[in-house]
């Protein structure tokens, strides 16, 4: 599982790399270099994974008088520390893409609950991305996650709920795919309606979940878990995100990912190597804008750094595919590299730090915070 979160964080990386890196050296690639997954397929495969963690953390360690309560505090704490560090390094180095912002914009950018909403209607149709500093745009998920988290505990008690919450989320999909077609609509209109809005992703996490209580009725082989994991990434690979978000192809990858999902959870939930590639997601999740915006800003180190790489492929020959490979291998190690720095000498202080402020401020939210407890979680998504 760790490792399929950290796969999916860098297939948000190489869509970014794309735009900021790719799109300028006129080097088009698409998504093979992420096996077809694009940076918004990876998302919604997050929100699965995000689905079926939650369903099993609540059941396995918060299903007890007061769990519901530890189970915000283990989000808060899984969350909010290494965010507000980006948040505040960001504001530092690059600030925001506006200077018309007012009190709202700062408070849901750094409190991040409802930062998507704001962000998909408060200029509707034209997108209000501008409440996040440069470099963090991606946080319109974590609001997203938060929206789940609220609800989570109560919505997975009921096994029909979370069906006609998955088949309400479905049909206003549909909905708004024959309002919006993406053929002929502004992007804009339809990502506010179908990416960011809560309820059009919220049948993501829903498939996550009913996996979950799929598998406990009919279990899977893992080996059987694996090869629909495979097949999924094999779909994914042959269609390279090349028709729009909505298609057959992607709803049949991820379907097959969401039941294949809790077989291959089963296979690698206690390794030690597979964890630590998970811990490594969420700091290169949201570190990895930082890093690009420093690599193709004004900035003399960076900017050396960046054209000492794209001199590199340019020398190892003129194609494409050399080019890319190289600047995305290049970019790859270093981003990790940033992550690997951030999660042990930034994040595992940061989460110890506010747990032991919680644990220190009136126990309202129930007992200590374990260090399982701080390492569970999806993100990012």
């Amino acid at each position: 599982m760790g490792a399929i979160r950290l796969f999916l964080a860098l297939a948000v990386l190489q869509s970014h790399i794309r735009s900021h890196i790719f799109e300028p050296q006129n080097i088009h690639l698409g998504n093979k270099l992420a096996l077809g997954v694009n940076g918004g397929y990876a998302v919604m495969f997050f929100f699965v994974i995000s689905g079926f963690i939650m369903s099993y953390v609540l059941d396995d360690r918060y299903n007890r008088p007061g769990g519901t309560l530890s189970f915000y505090k283990a989000r808060i704490i899984r969350i909010y520390p290494l965010w507000w560090i980006c948040w505040i390094v960001a504001v530092i180095l690059f600030g925001f893409g506006s200077k018309q912002l007012g009190l709202l914009d700062f408070a849901t950018s750094f409190l991040l609950i409802g930062s998507d909403l704001i962000s998909s209607f408060w200029l509707y149709p034209a997108p209000h991305t501008e409440l996040y500093p440069i470099g963090l745009g991606l946080a319109w998920s974590l609001a997203t996650e938060l929206t789940f988290y609220a609800i989570a505990p109560f919505l997975l008690r009921s096994n029909v709920a979370c069906i006609i919450l998955l088949v309400a989320s479905g049909l206003w999909r549909e909905a708004v795919n024959m309002k919006f077609p993406l053929e002929t609509t502004d992007v804009n209109i339809w990502n506010a309606w179908c990416y960011y809005f809560f309820p059009a992703t919220v049948l993501f996490f829903m498939l996550g979940h009913l996996s979950r209580e799929l598998y406990k009725r009919l279990p899977m082989p893992r080996w059987m878990g694996f090869a629909g994991i495979g097949v999924a990434a094999l779909i994914c690979f042959i269609q390279d995100a090349t028709y729009n978000f909505e298609n057959v192809n992607f709803y049949f990858a991820i379907i097959l990912f969401s039941v294949s999902l809790p077989a291959v959870f089963a296979a690698t939930k206690d390794s030690r190597l597979f964890n630590l590639l998970g811990d490594l997601s969420y700091p290169l999740y949201l570190t990895h804008g930082l890093l690009l915006i420093a690599l193709t800003g004004p900035w003399a180190p960076f900017k050396q750094i960046m054209d000492a790489i794209i001199a590199a492929s340019l020398s190892m020959g003129s194609g494409m595919w050399t080019r890319g490979v190289i600047i995305m291998g290049c970019v790859v190690v270093l981003a990790l590299g940033v992550s690997v720095v951030t999660r042990f000498a930034l994040e595992i202080p940061a989460t110890r730090a506010m747990a032991w402020l919680m644990d220190h401020c009136g126990g309202i939210f129930g007992r200590r915070a374990s260090v399982a407890t701080i390492a569970e979680s999806a993100v990012p998504g």
